[in-house]
């Protein structure tokens, strides 16, 4: 049994912008739990340890960092203008000069797939990759120097060998494939992507997949969609309009996209069916969220943090007030309190979410209830002695 349940977008906290030192422009954000977080901007790289409300100066770089990514908690990457690669291993306390890439380029985009495998874009349709951890990088690209694409990200599709590229080709947006796990590339087939509509080319930004089929790239005229592995690409309708400039998932269910022109963030709790806004600031270029209820984004020269409600601790409001629904935090029995977010059981006025990997199950209750509930990927097991009703049954 599924049935739709809903969240409340609009209760998200906002904290406080915080500045990161005397940058105009941060260009990333990257956290790697709920202390420790990166910014990367013209200055180089700033770390906190204390969720973003201070930050200090780890590298100093005059060449803008653009992109920050760890493989675990110990080693990170991170690239920027004129060729910059650096990598920490020691959590990102210091930061070393990678001597394998040489470039001029601007670099934009480092993602691993795993431990030993990832990929490095930029200009001039700059591709490194790496099979060896980043001991050793090659260009791989094929692109020659008159199609000069600027690649701004690039995603790998799971479970296969596909890697997908985006970017730009002026005036347009260009997107690159490679079947062999980054040996080799070709420009893709795509649809249309048109001009905003105000003369602006149409440029693509980041792009995510979150199955072998299901894929996103966010652009300068909007949103796109692929269900098919990207052999097409439809047009998908956000509610807002602006510019989209970095898209995250943080399981195949719930995902963000930040943005500007009023459409700073946007929610997506049904695997990317429908999207919603939480909150509207002038300018975001990039997130980094750990989980549904925690992450943070860059604004001009600011971070900003969200958090989801947190539960009430007055048993009179429990409730009525209570995480916005109830979702499994492990798998266990519908009756154990541990099992569920706000440490209690579900009841028929709750919003109920059984999330990815978790089983939930019930032998001692005849009759289990909740408002809604919806699966995230996760199961519920019940005999047939036990009835779950939902709503007013």
């Amino acid at each position: 049994m599924s049935v739709a349940g809903s969240y409340d977008f609009v209760s998200y906290k906002v904290e406080s912008p915080v500045f990161v030192g005397n940058s105009s422009f941060n260009e990333s954000v990257k956290f790697i739990n709920e202390t420790t977080g990166f910014v990367g901007n013209n200055e180089g790289i700033f770390k906190t340890n204390d969720g973003g409300v201070t930050w200090s100066k780890v590298y100093n770089s005059s060449k803008s960092v653009k992109c920050i990514s760890f493989i675990n908690s110990t080693v990170g990457w991170a690239v920027g203008n004129q060729g910059l690669v650096v990598k920490t291993i020691d959590g990102g306390n210091n930061w070393t000069l990678a001597a394998s890439i040489t470039t001029p380029y601007a670099l934009y985009k480092v993602l691993f797939k795993d431990s030993n495998n990832g990929l490095i874009v930029g200009d001039f349709g700059s591709i490194f990759t790496t099979s060896n951890g980043g001991n050793t990088w090659v260009a791989t690209s094929t692109f020659n120097i008159a199609l000069y694409p600027t690649f701004t990200s690039v995603a790998f599709a799971p479970n296969t060998s596909n890697i997908w590229a985006v970017g730009s080709q002026h005036p347009n947006g260009f997107i690159a494939k490679s079947s062999d796990n980054g040996l080799n590339w070709s420009q893709a087939s795509v649809p249309v992507f048109n001009n905003k509509g105000f003369g602006i080319p149409a440029k693509l930004n980041d792009i995510v997949f979150t199955t072998s089929n299901n894929g996103w790239v966010v652009a300068d005229d909007g949103l796109y969609r692929t269900t098919d592995g990207g052999i097409t690409w439809q047009t998908q309708s956000t509610g807002v309009v602006g510019l989209l400039a970095a898209i995250q998932f943080v399981n195949t269910q719930v995902g963000f996209i930040v943005g500007n022109n009023n459409t700073t963030l946007l929610k997506t709790v049904d695997s990317g069916n429908t999207w919603k806004s939480l909150n509207t600031f002038a300018y975001a270029n990039s997130l980094s969220f750990i989980s549904e209820k925690l992450g943070w984004m860059t604004y001009n020269s600011t971070v900003v943090k969200y958090t989801a409600p947190q539960c009430s601790t007055t048993p009179a409001v429990l409730v009525s007030n209570c995480c916005n629904g109830l979702e499994s935090q492990k798998s266990g029995s519908w009756s154990d309190p541990t099992t569920w977010s706000c440490n209690r059981v579900p009841t028929a006025t709750d919003d109920v979410f059984i999330n990815a990997g978790h089983t939930v199950t019930e032998n001692s209750s005849p009759i289990i209830r909740a408002k809604t509930l919806t699966y995230r990927g996760g199961m519920l097991h019940i005999p047939q002695t036990t009835t779950l009703r939902l709503g007013n049954q």
